[in-house]
């Protein structure tokens, strides 16, 4: 089976890794992710491993429950890593 996932955002990469878990071993599996639009051509670059750009200031990723839901039944490492970077909001003011 051949995949192409176009955006290696948290909605992308996450169905990468659902794909790999989901699908048996006994099924071929390609995936392929494309990101990154080059702003001169419009088209997409293919990426083995995608590339991330963050900053600690003006950057902010929030997850509900239901999001740490899935990435614990896609690897529970996922939420773990994802608790150990991150921190409880209680309230938005």
């Amino acid at each position: 089976m051949k995949v192409i996932i176009v955006g290696a955002d948290l909605s992308g990469l996450s169905t990468a890794i659902a794909l790999r878990k989901f699908i048996p071993d006994s099924q071929p599996l390609e995936i392929k992710i494309y990101d990154n639009i080059n702003r001169a051509t419009g088209q997409a670059t293919e990426q083995a491993m995608p590339k991330f750009i963050t900053s600690r200031l003006s950057a902010g990723l929030g997850l509900q429950a239901n999001g740490l839901r899935v990435l614990e039944d896609l690897n529970p490492a996922l939420r773990r890593r994802v608790y150990a970077a991150g921190f409880p909001c209680t309230r938005f003011t």
